[in-house]
């Protein structure tokens, strides 16, 4: 029987044990503090950093668990680096909301202490609030003359100045002269989104006339943070030569044929979303060989992006021929643009191309 039992083999375990010490012993302190103020509190405003501070002589890592209502909406894991360890939480929604009470509950652990392979862990909790925040927004509005354009910028913060990201806001107009009455109501141009510092940023090609207008920007507010305005003027004056680029005809010669290839925009396009409505034709005493096509680009001063090409069937008006392409095109992009034309004549695999240039 004793020479049984010496045959068996031998097994080595790792225990777990719980709170193995008194309290305080492994965990020596723990608090919650804001990451902008570095005070320590129980309520905390949405936007701002929740910073976990512990100390323990003891303990090699810690894992940080947040609930709302017995579900988990947050995890990060830590290490102990000097005794100490800091756990950044940003109380950013959708993950955190205004007028919500949360659980922290940092479990600590202890590895080969007292004795290689035990493992010793201690648990500190905490509950907290997250505060809804009220907000402000400037706005600035400025001609671009080079771009031909007006640019919109609205900074969305708290009250204490700190941008607020990830939030609409809405951009309008109102045309303002010193000898009339402002027109009535605001007409809406745009929605822009925050930027990570608190930024919105709108462009518009401007097709109104001359004079100056009110530019509002809005925060409407929601269940997290309050809603804010602000207006502004600016004064355009460069519409003079640019509005007349909406309208009219625009042609340039082929150098290799006696063609003429021009544009007509019979719509004013002021706002992204609206079609604009244009006819690009090409006069020719002789007939082109072959299929064309003509092709719509557009340019938006970083790239070409090309996005419309027509088949077009030619006709015969007098002693020319005329071959003819419509366009209906929402921009569905904010800017100045540049349109740009071009003739496709298709014969024998070669390419003969003219290009147009307008500005819309």
């Amino acid at each position: 029987m004793l020479l049984f039992l010496l045959a068996l083999p031998l097994y080595a375990w790792v225990v777990q044990v719980v709170n193995a010490f008194d309290i305080g012993v492994v965990v020596k302190s723990f608090g919650l503090k804001s990451g902008r103020n570095s005070c320590f509190s129980g309520s905390f405003q949405l936007g701002d950093t929740l910073v976990t501070v512990a100390e323990s002589e003891l303990a090699d890592a810690c894992r940080l668990t947040i609930y709302e209502n017995s579900c988990v909406v947050f995890v990060a894991d830590g290490g102990f680096v000097g005794g100490s360890v800091e756990v950044r939480v940003p109380l950013n929604p959708p993950v955190f909301g205004a007028g919500r009470l949360y659980l922290l509950v940092l479990d600590v652990y202890a590895f080969d202490y007292p004795i290689l392979g035990a493992c010793f862990s201690d648990s500190v909790s905490s509950v907290f609030e997250v505060l809804g925040v009220e907000t402000k927004l400037s706005v600035e509005a400025r001609c671009d003359g080079f771009l031909r354009c007006l640019r919109l910028c609205a900074n969305l913060t708290d009250v204490e100045g700190y941008p607020i990201a990830n939030e609409t806001v809405e951009f309008l107009l109102q045309f303002r002269n010193g000898r009339r009455r402002p027109t009535d109501g605001w007409l809406p141009l745009g929605l822009a989104e925050t930027t990570g510092d608190g930024l919105a940023k709108f462009s518009l090609a401007f097709g109104l006339p001359n004079g100056n207008y009110g530019i509002k920007a809005v925060h409407r507010g929601n269940e997290n943070f309050g809603g804010s305005e602000n207006v502004t003027e600016v004064e355009v004056l460069f519409n003079a030569t640019f509005g007349g680029s909406y309208m009219g005809s625009y042609s340039v010669i082929s150098p290799s044929t006696s063609g003429n290839l021009t544009f007509e925009v019979s719509s004013l396009i002021p706002y992204a979303l609206l079609l604009m409505n244009g006819t690009a034709k090409y006069f020719s005493d002789a007939r082109l060989p072959g299929p064309i096509n003509v092709i719509f680009f557009y340019l938006d001063h970083t790239h070409l992006g090309a996005f419309r090409e027509v088949y077009v069937e030619e006709r015969r008006i007098g002693s020319q021929y005329v071959y003819e392409a419509l366009l209906v095109w929402s921009p569905g992009v904010i800017g100045s643009l540049r349109l740009l034309l071009a003739l496709r004549v298709v014969a024998r695999m070669k390419y003969v191309k003219q290009s147009l240039m307008v500005r819309v």
